[in-house]
């Protein structure tokens, strides 16, 4: 399939058209395509940003004259597809671009890297079902030079998000975590055990054998609950 986004007569469209595509693509309004949400007078659309597909699912941000805008669509019967959620990215100062989208499958999450002329890099991230922002990461000043990242990519095996940051002509690699304790409880307990601890996290693998490590280096087997 051939993925796209683009305007025609100031219409913004989006979706993905299966190949070989013998249809016009440029001609008019292709009836393939959808309509995006989200660029209408006054919030017109000025680039397709970035794309990133994940299962059934093709999420699109979109530079906006004010600020930005996520959609997410969705495969539905045969070929057919449709918008099912869109929402501006909090945060976003106007004239702001999009220089890298990344999607995490177990989390859920999509990492959005934008850049301001003149400023570090901010690396958002987004539920990608509800499209709410639940974190965001802003880069820093180094004497004259700023943090901008590069490039990333989500390493699932290690649970890690790797970014290459370039400041100056030095490149740097950051290693963030993708997994993270949400909630413990009780958050109080015996010392001399005994007490059934709950531990709530997100973006955590099952592999087989799960430790607690309490203060002291002391282990003791957990039990794995859920997904």
């Amino acid at each position: 399939e051939l993925l796209l986004a683009g305007a025609f007569q100031g219409e913004w469209q989006g979706g993905a058209l299966p190949l070989p595509y013998t249809g016009a693509i440029t001609a008019r309004l292709n009836p393939a395509l959808y309509a995006m949400p989200g660029c209408s007078e006054g919030l017109a659309c000025l680039v397709a940003g970035d794309i990133a597909v994940l299962h059934d699912t093709i999420l699109f941000v979109l530079e906006r004259v004010s600020g930005m805008y996520i959609v997410s669509t969705h495969r539905g019967s045969g070929s057919h597809w449709g918008v099912v959620a869109s929402a501006p990215i909090a945060g976003v100062a106007s004239g702001s671009r999009v220089m890298q989208l990344a999607l995490d499958p177990l989390m859920g999450a999509a990492f959005v890297v934008t850049t301001l002329e003149g400023d570090p890099s901010v690396l958002h991230k987004i539920n990608i079902s509800s499209l709410e922002a639940f974190g965001v990461l802003r880069l820093e000043r180094r004497g004259l030079h700023l943090e901008l990242i590069k490039s990333m990519q989500v390493d699932e095996a290690r649970r890690q998000l790797q970014v290459v940051i370039g400041v100056g002509r030095q490149p740097l690699l950051l290693k963030l975590l993708l997994f993270a304790v949400r909630s413990i409880h009780p958050e109080v307990a015996d010392a001399q055990g005994g007490t059934e601890i709950q531990i709530t996290g997100e973006g955590m693998v099952d592999f087989g054998t799960s430790m607690c490590q309490f203060h002291g280096g002391l282990l003791d087997p957990a039990s794995w609950v859920g997904p």
